[in-house]
């Protein structure tokens, strides 16, 4: 038996506060932060088209898959700025 079903309205508020957290700790720090995300964010639902994290991190990359990551990393390696 499963409790009571979580609506996508309290889904959304969920990844917010969690989104929220995640920029206040970005915010904290002096070395550069580059977000990244395996799909586009931009394809994806749209409360999820606007990143609470752009304002704080040195960049953004999406939507190259997993490569997205070595482009993250290879863009904190040469330079990436807070």
């Amino acid at each position: 038996m499963s409790g009571p079903k979580t609506s996508q309205l309290e889904i959304e508020r969920m990844i917010r506060a969690q989104l929220e957290a995640l920029r206040d700790a970005v915010s904290a720090v002096s070395v550069p932060v580059v977000e990244v995300h395996i799909s586009s964010i931009l394809a994806r639902e749209e409360f999820r088209h606007t990143s609470l994290l752009a304002p704080v991190a040195a960049g953004s990359i999406m939507g190259f898959g997993l490569n997205s990551y070595r482009l993250g990393v290879y863009a904190l390696l040469t330079g990436a700025e807070k």
